[in-house]
C-alpha cells in the first residue's frame, strides 16, 4: 500500500530538530544584528550575496529566488536561513519575505563558524543540515514530478498549515503559482474541479477549508 504524500511530509516535519535550532540561536543571539520585518516586508539585499546567516526567532518567513521570484519554501521560527549552503561556494540570489511580523538576528558567516567552534555545536549543525536535505529532496521529487494536480494538492495542504491570519489574507491561486511552475489556467482548472467536488472551500480567493483530498484526480 502506498503512503500518501502528506504522510511523508508530516513525518519529515515532525522530525524537525527544534532543540538543535534553539541551541544555535541561544549561542548567537547576543552576537548578531537584530532585525524586524513587518508582514509583507522584504529583507532587502540578496541574503546569499551578503554572506550572512539569518536566524528567525519569531514569525513565518518565505524564501524567494530573485531571478524568477519563485517561492522556494515557507518556514516558521525557529529557522536559520543559510544553513543548507553553509559550505558551498556557489552563490544564489535569494531574499526573505515576512508572512507576518518577524524578528531575529543576522550573523556574518565567519562569526557563525567561530561561535559554533567555541560552543561545540557542530553536531547540531549536522542534525539541521541532515533534516534540510531530507526536506529539500522531498520538495524536489514533487516539483519535478510533472503532475500538476499533485503539485496543487501539496500546496493546498501547505497553505492550510500556515497560521490563520496569514492564510486568510493569502490569495490561494497566487500562493500556488508562486510555489510551482504551473500556469494560471492550470491552477484555476484544478481548483475549479476541487471546488465542484467539495474538496476545498474558497471564498473571495482565500482558502477556508480543505477536506480529504484525493491522491489522484
Amino acid at each position: 500500500m502506498s503512503i500518501a504524500p502528506e504522510s511523508n511530509l508530516t513525518g519529515i516535519l515532525s522530525r524537525r530538530p527544534f532543540h538543535a535550532y534553539q541551541r544555535i540561536i541561544s549561542a548567537l543571539e547576543e552576537k548578531g544584528v537584530p532585525f524586524s520585518l513587518a508582514s509583507g516586508e522584504c529583507a532587502g539585499k540578496s541574503i546569499a550575496d551578503e554572506g550572512r546567516l539569518w536566524l528567525v526567532t519569531r514569525g513565518v518567513i518565505t524564501v524567494v529566488r530573485q531571478s524568477d521570484e519563485s517561492w522556494l519554501g515557507t518556514a516558521s521560527a525557529p529557522f536559520i536561513m543559510g544553513m543548507s549552503g553553509l559550505f558551498s561556494q556557489q552563490k544564489g540570489s535569494y531574499t526573505l519575505v515576512a508572512q507576518n511580523s518577524c524578528q531575529g538576528i543576522s550573523v556574518e558567516r565567519d562569526l557563525f563558524f567561530q561561535c559554533i567552534d567555541q560552543n561545540n555545536l557542530w553536531q547540531e549543525v549536522a542534525h539541521i543540515q541532515d533534516w534540510l536535505l531530507e526536506l529539500l529532496l522531498f520538495r524536489d521529487r514533487w516539483v519535478s514530478s510533472g503532475d500538476a494536480y499533485l503539485m496543487v494538492r501539496r500546496q493546498l495542504l501547505n497553505l492550510m498549515k500556515l497560521p490563520y491570519d496569514i492564510r486568510i489574507t493569502t490569495p490561494v491561486e497566487s500562493y500556488i503559482r508562486k510555489h510551482t511552475c504551473l500556469s494560471r489556467s492550470s491552477v484555476f482548472r484544478i481548483l475549479s474541479q476541487l471546488r465542484k467536488g467539495k474538496f476545498i472551500l474558497i471564498k473571495k480567493g482565500k482558502l477556508l477549508n480543505v477536506a480529504r483530498l484525493p491522491e489522484r484526480y
